[in-house]
């Protein structure tokens, strides 16, 4: 009798301190992944979703069309470059930051606060020459971006 007790109250626990995990998971995580994927297989264009007829099947034809679109392309390219670029710079460079500053390196750290503070000047704003920045002059080619302030022509 008393183990089938502990037992409930046990099974009790786990319910208790999993159902709030698997609510945010579910209503956070899976129910927006897969209504973006229905979504995706249909005609919607905005609007109100439950309303009749603002949806209807049409399967892949959403997909075809992205795939013939040129922008598609250099979006996905340039989505490319950023996933590189964090995962590959900015994540080793937190861990080697970390690492100096927990092996005792708090005077490091006057020195990468001087750095950082000063580093915008270089990376984004002109120069006294007039110049362009590092950062417009990475990004200058590019269409969709532009120094005019005009977006893409």
């Amino acid at each position: 009798m008393r183990d089938s007790l502990a037992k409930a109250e046990e099974r009790a626990a786990y319910i208790i301190l999993v159902a709030p995990a698997l609510f945010f998971y579910l209503f956070v995580m899976a129910f927006p992944t897969i209504f973006s994927v229905v979504i995706s297989l249909s005609n919607f264009r905005g609007g109100k979703i439950l309303s009749k007829g603002s949806m209807s099947f049409a399967g892949f034809k959403a997909y075809t069309e992205i795939f013939k679109d040129p922008y598609f392309f250099m979006a996905l390219k340039n989505n490319i470059y950023i996933v590189l670029i964090s995962v590959f710079g900015q994540i080793p460079l937190g861990f080697c930051l970390a690492y100096i500053l927990s092996r005792g390196g708090v005077h490091c750290y006057c020195l990468i606060y001087f750095i950082l503070s000063f580093s915008h000047i270089y990376l984004f704003q002109l120069n006294s020459i007039g110049s362009s920045s590092v950062i417009s002059s990475i990004l200058n080619p590019f269409p969709i971006y532009s120094t005019d302030g005009k977006g893409l022509s």
